[in-house]
């Protein structure tokens, strides 16, 4: 069970995951060390995950290319997501429900190789592992929910 400023750390780490630690000790009117040892606490009961770093890609010259393959089996999103996990430039990746069937993707990729991500599913498809695919390039907005705690 939680005590009042565990819950409170929670809460405002959902509102607000890229506040600093200084930030929600001054919002939670406690000591930065209080607040830190909380968060370890929490970290280490599995409450929280590990911190994500937020990466500016266009500062790493890496464009941001999203992609929606749809599969026919569950077998085969099995597969998608095992590429996707052993692929360098993945990013995000997240299941599609519904009327079909498969994943959204997102990739950092280095400038100028779209067709190397182009090609990558090109062979999926090829290998009967995806039956469509779209590849978008990203339009400059990005987002983040990713914390220094």
């Amino acid at each position: 069970m939680l005590d009042t400023l565990e819950y409170l750390i929670l809460l405002e780490l959902l509102n607000n995951p890229t506040i600093t630690v200084t930030k929600l000790a001054l919002k939670l009117d406690s000591s930065r060390p209080t607040v830190t040892k909380y968060l370890k606490k929490l970290k280490e009961e599995g409450i929280i995950r590990n911190t994500i770093a937020n990466v500016s890609p266009e500062r790493l010259n890496l464009m941001v290319v999203d992609v929606l393959a749809f599969v026919s089996s569950y077998e085969n999103l099995l597969l998608l997501e095992k590429a996707c996990n052993e692929h360098p430039y993945t990013y995000y990746r997240s299941r599609i429900y519904g009327g079909k069937f498969g994943l959204f993707m997102i990739f950092y990729i280095p400038i100028g190789s779209t067709s190397n991500i182009n090609a990558f599913f090109k062979k999926l498809q090829q290998n009967n592992i995806i039956n469509d695919y779209q590849i978008y390039e990203s339009n400059g907005i990005s987002y983040s929910s990713s914390s220094d705690t």
